[in-house]
């Protein structure tokens, strides 16, 4: 099982499966449904491998035998955290193979010997975000002042274009 998914379900903390349960409250029910999809292109097709795991809204409560809804208040917290996991085990299994890695001021990373005119070339997503942002600081000027990052992030996933299978 994928460190990440891993550390989901079988940490002791709350970010593991509860149980909704209108008798005795909740309780740690130490599992989850959830399937990764992983993928090695972004959505404009330039390189970009990144894993998607869905969580579904189900855990299997062996107390009384039947499958419940989650209680995921914890889960959707700790996920920037889980994400923050994710990447560094990448960066764990990148080095193994012998990758060098640079990290980035904005919190993400590189591999080393990668030029910054290939990156540019491979980011036509990165570009259509920033063409996405400049049209609402446009339509917006007073987001002007906002903070930058958390818009590109909402662009990000809300103008999201179609992908190809």
């Amino acid at each position: 099982m994928p460190f990440k998914l891993r550390w989901v379900n079988l940490n002791p903390s709350p970010q593991r499966g509860f149980a909704k349960s209108n008798t005795d409250g909740s309780r740690f029910t130490r599992n989850v449904v959830a399937g990764l999809f992983t993928h090695d292109t972004s959505r404009a097709l330039d390189p970009h491998l990144h894993t998607h795991c869905i969580v579904f809204n189900a855990t299997f409560d062996p107390t009384e035998q039947r499958w419940k809804a989650l209680q995921n208040y914890e889960m959707l917290r700790a996920r920037k955290y889980v994400e923050a996991v994710y990447y560094h085990e990448l960066i764990r299994e990148l080095r193994r193979f012998g990758y060098g890695i640079k990290s980035q001021s904005r919190g993400d990373f590189q591999i080393e010997g990668v030029t910054d005119s290939l990156c540019r070339r491979f980011s036509k997503r990165h570009e259509q975000i920033n063409e996405a942002l400049d049209a609402l600081l446009r339509e917006k000027p007073e987001l002007a002042g906002a903070n930058l990052k958390d818009l590109r992030e909402h662009l990000a996933t809300a103008e999201r274009f179609p992908q190809d299978t």
